[in-house]
């Protein structure tokens, strides 16, 4: 009479190169350490602030839960190296475990790229001041420069870097999953106290 649930993963890929048409205007890519780059990745999609904007979005749905209950009901994780970060959402539905995994995946992807586009918009707005304070002489050797930075940033900012992106929906699971570890020592314990 254990109580089983249902588990619905979405994934979330994180690229840590930039794509091709970004390097085609000259954006490189950074060279972040990778497996810090996906424990911060995990960070993020993790956050409770992730939860509480799901939270928000799942009630407009109809389905009623806290930012407490989605931080519950969610798992965020990620292999060894590995760019991808599993979301996994655990429900007594189906369809609800489908559509809290959904909407948390959208929810980290967006909260994701407006982050990933305020960074960029802060070096803009740096690189465009330092531009303004350039006197004459200072402005004939640097404004081309600082120019071609302020397109590049210009393009971060609007389009952002390409990532992440979601690569698996969440999806209604077709069975429940157990719980043996519990299960078992329900059992032990069971069997103990008949004994």
């Amino acid at each position: 009479s254990a109580d089983r649930s249902y588990e619905s993963t979405a994934k979330l890929l994180f690229r840590q190169t930039i794509d091709n048409a970004l390097n085609s205007v000259g954006i490189l890519p950074s060279a972040a350490d990778p497996d810090n780059l996906a424990n911060s990745n995990v960070e993020v999609v993790g956050s409770r602030r992730v939860a509480a904007a799901t939270s928000r979005e799942l009630r407009s749905q109809g389905i009623d839960l806290s930012a407490e209950d989605v931080h519950d009901d969610v798992i965020v994780a990620t292999k060894k190296d590995s760019d991808v970060v599993d979301i996994t959402a655990t429900s007594t539905s189906a369809e609800r475990a489908a559509a809290i995994a959904q909407t948390y995946a959208t929810n980290a992807l967006g909260i994701a790229r407006r982050q990933e586009r305020r960074q960029a918009a802060r070096a803009l707005q740096v690189v465009e001041e330092r531009l303004n304070s350039l006197n004459p002489d200072e402005r004939r050797f640097s404004q081309a420069r600082l120019i071609d930075h302020i397109t590049r940033l210009q393009i971060l900012v609007d389009g952002g870097v390409g990532g992440p992106e979601i690569i698996q929906d969440g999806f209604v699971p077709d069975e429940r999953t157990g719980q043996p570890i519990r299960t078992i020592g329900l059992a032990v314990l069971f069997g103990l106290v008949l004994g």
